[in-house]
């Protein structure tokens, strides 16, 4: 491809990044930000010589947004073999399921970028490769409203691939590169204060999913709610993270720009509150178990005699 071609294709990328379609920007605000599950998206992305609707980097995957510039499903499916070949895989979805189920369209989406522990949806039949177009099977709203995604537990660790767990680092990096205002300025406040041994990470991998902020020692995670976040992919989270024992404590953007002293007093209350839980616990289990001891081994043991 010439030089005049890729400055072709490019401006037409910002062309169409200024001017949207609707179902693109209903997308885009659940996209942006890195707001699924910390993915980070890009929107009419230039790759090679075709533009896509939306594109991560760190799932290899392309998204299309099929309304009226995807009327000829000949020259769809040439152009999605073009990507394979990149080794790239193409997820189709239809302007009336963006539209109209867009917590169907996200929960598809999701399954598609854990490659590591789910199967791509519908996978084509009779090992036909990604070059295949994908015909998407997406839940009813009403299937997923309170649904919660399990995390999973093995041994002490968490369920899931290395592969899967090297993204999510990744995206937790970038999202630290790339905070939101409301983000760096709590996160200042928490580098400058004593918090002894109940300290938070920023964007701290927990399972499958990054929390703005973790307090490991606590088992309290801290979100932060920017404009335009879905509500009910924040839920299904949340419930996630609880199962497994982990307090969330959800802040509003707005409230951390505008009154950060007050967020401040919430965090401690919360603290105090999650701390007096685990001793209440400590104490119960200890109750359950009257001959269970935590005692420590002396690391000196006594040489047998004779022996120097």
């Amino acid at each position: 491809m010439s030089s005049e071609q890729l400055a072709t294709l490019k401006d037409r990328a910002r062309e169409m990044r200024s001017n949207p379609t609707e179902p693109e920007k209903r997308l885009w605000r659940n996209l942006s930000n890195s707001q699924l599950n910390g993915f980070k998206f890009r929107r009419q992305e230039v790759i090679g010589h075709a533009i896509v609707d939306f594109y991560c980097p760190a799932a290899k995957l392309v998204v299309e947004v099929d309304g009226d510039t995807h009327d000829d499903p000949e020259k769809d499916a040439r152009r999605d073999e073009y990507l394979a070949e990149m080794g790239l895989a193409v997820l189709h979805l239809s302007n009336d399921d963006v539209m109209n189920n867009s917590d169907g369209v996200l929960q598809t989406m999701l399954a598609a970028l854990d490659v590591g522990d789910s199967p791509h949806p519908n996978p084509s039949p009779e090992g036909e490769g990604l070059a295949q177009r994908k015909t998407l099977q997406l839940r009813d709203p009403s299937e997923t409203d309170d649904t919660a995604p399990a995390l999973k537990k093995k041994g002490r660790g968490w369920k899931i691939s290395d592969k899967r767990l090297d993204v999510l680092h990744e995206q937790a990096r970038e999202l630290r590169r790339h905070s939101s205002e409301a983000h760096k300025a709590l996160a200042e406040k928490f580098a400058k204060a004593d918090m002894g041994r109940y300290t938070f990470k920023r964007f701290a991998v927990v399972g499958s999913a990054i929390v703005d902020f973790n307090c490991h020692n606590l088992g309290m995670a801290i979100m932060v709610d920017e404009e335009g976040a879905d509500e009910a992919l924040a839920k299904r989270r949340d419930k996630s993270l609880e199962a497994v024992g982990i307090r969330v404590m959800r802040i509003a953007a707005s409230d951390i720009l505008t009154d950060i002293e007050s967020v401040l007093q919430r965090i401690t209350l919360g603290m105090r509150s999650r701390i007096a839980d685990k001793k209440e616990a400590a104490r119960a289990h200890a109750a359950a178990n009257p001959n269970q001891h935590y005692s420590r081994p002396n690391k000196r043991q006594e040489r047998p005699e004779g022996r120097r």
